[in-house]
Order: structure tokens, then C-alpha cells, then sequence
């Protein structure tokens, strides 16, 4: 996917700019939990890795993830300073994950949401 800056220069003109976007999902682990008790809660802690492709943009500030357990419902963003193209997120087995990226500009701004992806970790 794509998602798109909208800024504004120093004598107030708007531009747009695209930047491509993919984000993939992996889970760690190799031997699966014993099922989860009624209500989710897996008690044992996974690894959620997510990659994305490197922002070219000069005024690239960083990214925010944006990680729920609900389609677009989402915990507070999870910062990622600079150039970094991928964050391991410690969360709990036994929940599936729903995740999207938006990147963010020295100014401020920040883009619309990536396409968003799940991932079961049990």
C-alpha cells in the first residue's frame, strides 16, 4: 500500500507526496501454548516482529505502529525514531493482533494509516 503526506511549505503551498508502504507480520516461537482460558488470556508472552519497507522522504522524522486487538480499535501508537524498518513487539499469546504504520515528518505531521494487517499469536 501507499500512504500520503499532505504538507505545507514555508509560504503556505500544499503538496502532496506517496510513500509505498508494506508491512509483514510474524510470529516467534515454534511450539504453540497449551489453549488459552476462556476470556483470551494466553498467560505466556510471544513476539510479534513487523517489517516494513525504508522512507526515502529527507524530512522522514520516524513511524508509529499502531498495534489492538480489534480491526482499527488501537492502544496508544508505539514511536519508532529515524530510519528503523522493523520493531518486535513483546505481547501476550493468545489474542489476535491487528496492526497498521503511519510515518511521520520532522514537522509533525504524520501520515494516514498503512493498510491493516493481522496475525493470530497463539
Amino acid at each position: 500500500t501507499s500512504i500520503y503526506f499532505t504538507l505545507i511549505d514555508a509560504r503556505n503551498v500544499a503538496y502532496a507526496r506517496m510513500v509505498p508502504v508494506s508491512v509483514t507480520v510474524t510470529a516467534s516461537g515454534t511450539t504453540p501454548p497449551p489453549p488459552p482460558p476462556i476470556g483470551g488470556a494466553g498467560g505466556t508472552t510471544g513476539s510479534l516482529t513487523i517489517t516494513w519497507f525504508q522512507n526515502t522522504e529527507a524530512d522522514l522524522a520516524g513511524y508509529r505502529i499502531y498495534i489492538g486487538t480489534a480491526s482499527g480499535v488501537y492502544a496508544n501508537p508505539i514511536s519508532v525514531q529515524g530510519n528503523t524498518t522493523s520493531y518486535a513487539a513483546a505481547l501476550s499469546r493468545g489474542f489476535t493482533y491487528f496492526v497498521a504504520l503511519t510515518a511521520v515528518d520532522t514537522n509533525g505531521n504524520e501520515s494516514e494509516k498503512s493498510a491493516e494487517l493481522s496475525r493470530s499469536l497463539y
